[in-house]
């Protein structure tokens, strides 16, 4: 059925409540929800081949349904775009509506310092995943406000334009 959401994209900076939003939304929609940081890691949560990572990716996107939530790539100062990975362009040509969590990095690093502090994880959140919060996530908010979050707005834009549905959720 047109414009059924089918293929969700979430994208937000650590702490901006992307798994939680997915999963709430996979069970509302009844859609697949997929971590990026699982398909990046092995059972131990420790990085995997680039590729094998390619190879899920890949798997993953050929599905006719999912939600895909993550970090969308790394930082404008390791590449100069820094949404010109592969995957990351897949991603956002074959999902059919992106959602944007852009909410402030007051607000995310606090939400990532809360998530530090739990001992049992939710149904969000990778069990095998260790989020430890310290000095890289002070870097990580001013680095993915400053440099990375221009290039999303962007990229959104220029989804829309290609008819894709686009909601940016701010504080």
């Amino acid at each position: 059925m047109p414009g059924m959401l089918q293929r969700i994209l979430i994208l937000g900076d650590g702490g901006s409540g992307k798994s939680t939003f997915a999963v709430k939304l996979g069970a509302a929609l009844g859609l697949p929800v997929t971590h990026l940081d699982v398909l990046r890691c092995d059972t131990t949560f420790q990085g995997v081949s680039a590729d094998v990572y390619q190879r899920r990716h890949d798997c993953l996107l050929a599905q006719d349904k999912w939600i895909i939530e993550g970090h969308p790539r790394g930082y404008a100062w390791l590449t100069g775009d820094p949404l010109d990975s592969p995957t990351s362009i897949a991603r956002m040509q074959a999902c059919d509506t992106v959602v944007f969590l852009d909410y402030s990095p007051l607000l995310m690093l606090w939400r990532s310092f809360v998530r530090s502090r739990k001992t049992a994880h939710d149904d969000a959140i990778p069990s095998q995943a260790n989020y430890e919060f310290n000095r890289f996530h002070l870097r990580r908010a001013w680095d993915f406000r400053r440099h990375l979050r221009p290039h999303i707005l962007l990229e959104l834009g220029r989804l829309q334009a290609q008819g894709k549905k686009v909601i940016v959720v701010r504080d």
